[in-house]
């Protein structure tokens, strides 16, 4: 089973028992991110889908196919943030600002996933070619700043990188620091009070990185004229 026909797959599975597709999806996730490609077996990610591996294997030809789809679909959510973020009733850098800044929520809201697809980038389970497909719309954004002018003629492959490298590369860092305060919390190390203060700090913190990444990328980006 390709890439693109187990990611149809998966939208059909989603349709017809949203709970266990989700469940077998954040379980994939989940094993990944905390125990590596190694311990993602189907037994494993069954187990803590609380599913049974029959099931999984009703909608996906092994272990590639699963990573491959779960990944296709991770990438798609990102995609589909940018996109509606995008307004033809907006200037360029606007859209620009909107996207980059919607962006930023999504991963920060979605640490998991992200950190997911961070692992699966360089990996064989990356399928190119479905990939290429799924970014062809905001690829014509930029396109549209070249053709006015606006921004410098260089690949997209290197404004994507400009881009989405640095802010979820700073999103993980950040979501680690906060996620290390409410550890030290529920350990005892630090108080409530203290926690939450933390916690506020390295919000706010990486929400001014995330502004202070967007100039800095305009800025490398936009053509001197």
């Amino acid at each position: 089973m390709t890439a693109a026909r187990g990611f149809h797959y998966f939208v059909v599975m989603r349709k017809k028992d949203d709970k266990k597709a989700e469940a077998i999806s954040n379980a994939t996730q989940k094993i990944v991110c905390q125990y590596g490609l190694d311990r993602a077996s189907i037994a494993n990610i069954a187990k803590e889908a609380s599913v049974s591996p029959a099931t999984i294997y009703l909608y996906f030809k092994d272990k590639s196919d699963l990573l491959s789809t779960v990944f296709l679909v991770e990438k798609q959510a990102i995609l589909n943030t940018l996109i509606a973020a995008l307004s033809p009733n907006s200037s360029f850098i606007d859209s620009f600002a909107a996207a980059h800044k919607a962006t930023f929520e999504y991963m920060w809201k979605n640490p998991v996933s992200l950190r997911f697809t961070k692992i699966l980038e360089i990996t064989p389970y990356n399928p190119p070619k479905e990939l290429s497909e799924q970014y062809g719309k905001f690829w014509d954004f930029w396109e549209s700043g070249i053709k006015q002018g606006l921004i410098e003629n260089i690949s997209i492959d290197c404004i994507m990188i400009m881009v989405l490298a640095p802010l979820s590369d700073a999103v993980l860092q950040f979501h680690s620091l906060y996620c290390s305060c409410h550890d030290n919390f529920k350990a005892g190390q630090i108080h409530d009070e203290e926690a939450h203060q933390l916690a506020a700090k390295y919000v706010e913190r990486v929400e001014k990185m995330q502004k202070q990444l967007f100039h800095l990328t305009w800025k490398a980006l936009k053509k001197q004229i």
